[in-house]
């Protein structure tokens, strides 16, 4: 490893804040640079959010400061990254000495081919980072996007197993890698790079929730496909019986969730539910040491299987009891009542009886968390996930 001077990562995301795709970068990021490697940051489509660069991590624009809204202009921008990509890889390689080449939310072959090319010019190495599978209508939502499926199967299904390596955030991913042809001394598993202090320093020092109730918390995009309405008629389950519980839901909601929520509950108890929208993700650690009761409900099916939930690892570094349904790796990782609650998917009822569960046993609670919060620090840390990382690239440096 002591050849690995810098590493350029490439990445479809933001830098340094957002959502959970920029949390995912940010923190990997940190993990290599903690363990002695300097890193370049390229965003491919430009800047999101207004946020400030205050990383003290080299991060540059490939085209442009921001990202396009109307339609053309993406296609255009589109067409102005295959051009520049070249560039800008020769850059990285020759004069910011970059040997290792990190893609992240880069999905399509259109994307990866100028990689490719440059890797077999400047014998550098390129890697990339798969989250997620995602299903046909978030690829291609209309008939004109239908070309990005044909660029995405391409990816997957022929052009993966000619990169140096592939960064799996789940078994399910690996194993579909291996089944298009990738070796699987090729691929490695990290479900994510979490900075568990950050999480856990604020539980020490900050709770919000200063009053009697019992808050049960959920954090993340509020939509069905997360299971937002098991857990609201799980809450009603729960409500039932104990007056003393409140809801706290953090993150993006559409109107039409509302509208059920409305639906589902009385003016009573449609009090002890709390909204608080779309959040800073600065903010966020706060909110879930807010809470009592921590569920991820998220519904059974492929994207649940592919994908680590992000929220997970943050749950459990709050060393709160987490409630979890069993999608996934989850079912591989964790057993029942050791490290969280492991319930059914797609079910009210046992999302319900999971939390009953932690209100009624509190000291088993308390060993849950404890458990949790080890199994998080060793496997999902940063800086452990990123030396986990730098050793799995290291080893397949065979000509470096």
């Amino acid at each position: 490893m002591k050849n690995l001077k810098r590493i350029s990562i490439y990445t479809n995301s933001d830098f340094p804040y957002g959502g959970p795709a920029e949390n995912f970068v940010r923190q990997m990021v940190f993990g290599i640079k903690e363990n002695g490697i300097n890193v370049d940051i390229v965003l491919v489509k430009g800047k999101i959010t207004e946020h400030l660069r205050d990383s003290q991590i080299f991060c540059k624009n490939l085209l442009f400061l921001k990202r396009p809204k109307n339609n053309l202009l993406k296609v255009l921008q589109l067409i102005l990254i295959q051009l520049k990509l070249p560039f800008s890889i020769l850059y990285n390689r020759c004069f910011r000495k970059s040997r290792i080449f990190i893609l992240y939310g880069l999905e399509y072959f259109y994307f990866t081919l100028p990689f490719l090319l440059m890797r077999i010019i400047l014998r550098i190495k390129v890697y990339r980072v798969i989250t997620d599978r995602y299903p046909i209508h978030v690829i291609s939502p209309k008939w004109w996007k239908k070309p990005k499926l044909f660029f995405y199967n391409i990816q997957y299904k022929f052009i993966d197993k000619y990169l140096d390596g592939l960064i799996c955030l789940s078994s399910y991913l690996k194993k579909d890698a291996i089944k298009n042809g990738v070796k699987s001394n090729k691929i490695i598993v990290i479900p994510h790079f979490i900075d568990i202090s950050s999480f856990y320093s604020v539980s020490n020092f900050s709770n919000s929730n200063d009053n009697s109730k019992i808050r049960i918390g959920m954090c993340g995009t509020l939509n069905e496909q997360n299971g937002i309405l098991e857990l609201l008629y799980a809450y009603k389950k729960v409500l039932s019986g104990y007056a003393n519980v409140e809801l706290l839901l953090v993150g993006p909601i559409k109107k039409e969730i509302i509208e059920r929520i409305k639906n589902i509950f009385n003016y009573k108890d449609i009090n002890s539910i709390i909204l608080t929208g779309k959040v800073d993700s600065q903010k966020v650690p706060e909110l879930l040491n807010s809470c009592d009761i921590l569920v991820n409900p998220r519904k059974s099916g492929v994207v649940a299987e592919a994908g680590f939930p992000t929220k997970l690892g943050e749950y459990l570094a709050t060393k709160k009891p987490v409630v979890a349904t069993a999608v996934g790796d989850l079912k591989n990782y964790f057993k029942d009542k050791k490290e969280l609650i492991l319930v059914n998917p797609d079910s009210a009822d046992s999302l319900a009886r999971g939390i009953i569960f932690l209100i009624e046993n509190k000291h088993i609670a308390n060993e849950i968390c404890l458990n949790g919060y080890n199994w998080a620090l060793n496997n999902l840390d940063y800086k452990k996930s990123s030396k986990k990382l730098l050793d799995f690239i290291f080893n397949t440096e065979l000509t470096l």
